[in-house]
């Protein structure tokens, strides 16, 4: 049961260290029982042949642990060479997870190659970042690059088309554009991990969903100057001008609320507004943006 229980596992998610691990363990257990068996069928000499089970899988073992610290079967190495396998399944009815989704789903075969598998793992997440001859290779080089990009086990990228994003941005008050230096910021701005709480944006019903971002000239300070600001759900990032040269002032998140859920109505009728003290909130319908520090 426990030997069938590990395939199935192995089939569907593929090798990591643990199961190989497991793997060994149960081979090991499976050697055992057999040998017992047979040597119990025999009868009277039962007990010399559960002897020579004892030594002959003993030393088996020592030898496969030995090697599991060399190339040859290190855990590492076979766990990487699996989850790569498991990343270019096509398919259907064993595909492995999305590579899109890669980056921000942990327990997928990137994911276990960029955080889990060593060295052999980065291996061989650089070659599906240089994948060609696959049905899905242009996906899976993207998720792969990205995942490469990825410094810590729980940083979340990015995962959208963040350049469409930024081409279709609602800006408001209507009428109103980027001028050359904003959007040269927001480009690169928009690849940055930490922007990647701007989504999920707000939809097209106005709501919270997946979709365009919004963004606002207000002066936030009252300064007289117009600073910008980002918006995407619950969660804003603001910038000011110096000049002709644009920069980050900081962050702003918002307090759900039930009203809070249909935001773009109120910022196509101008209902939105900077609060005192300086830097200012910024309310839109009932929804209060505040920086966090």
């Amino acid at each position: 049961t426990a030997l069938y229980a590990l395939y199935v596992r192995i089939d569907t998610y593929g090798f990591t260290v643990q199961r190989v691990w497991a793997a060994i363990v149960t081979v090991a257990a499976f050697i055992y029982s057999v040998g017992y068996a047979v040597a119990a069928w025999r009868g009277a000499a039962w007990m010399g042949g559960m002897s020579r089970v004892n030594v002959a899988t003993a030393l088996a073992l020592i030898a496969v642990i030995a090697l599991t610290q060399t190339p040859v079967l290190s855990p590492q190495r076979i766990a990487a060479n699996s989850q790569f396998a498991m990343a270019l399944r096509t398919d259907d009815a064993r595909e492995s997870p999305d590579p899109a989704q890669a980056v921000r789903a942990h327990g997928t075969p990137l994911h276990y190659l960029r955080f889990d598998a060593g060295r052999y793992g980065m291996a061989r997440l650089e070659q599906l970042a240089a994948l060609e001859s696959h049905p899905r290779a242009e996906q899976i080089r993207q998720a792969a690059r990205r995942m490469l990009e990825q410094r810590t086990r729980w940083e979340r990228l990015p995962t959208g088309d963040m350049e469409g994003a930024l081409a279709n941005l609602e800006i408001f008050p209507s009428g109103r554009t980027l001028d050359p230096g904003l959007h040269a910021l927001l480009a690169t701005e928009l690849r940055q991990p930490e922007l990647a709480r701007l989504m999920p944006a707000m939809g097209a019903d106005g709501g919270l969903q997946s979709g365009k971002l919004a963004g606002v000239y207000v002066d936030l300070d009252a300064d007289d100057e117009e600073e910008f600001v980002l918006i995407g759900g619950l969660r804003a990032f603001a910038y000011r001008r110096d000049g002709t040269t644009w920069s980050r002032i900081g962050a702003m998140s918002a307090r759900f609320s039930p009203k809070s859920l249909q935001p773009r109505p109120h910022l196509e009728r101008g209902e939105f507004a900077a609060e005192a003290p300086r830097w200012r909130d910024l309310t839109v319908g009932d929804l209060k943006y505040r920086f966090e520090n």
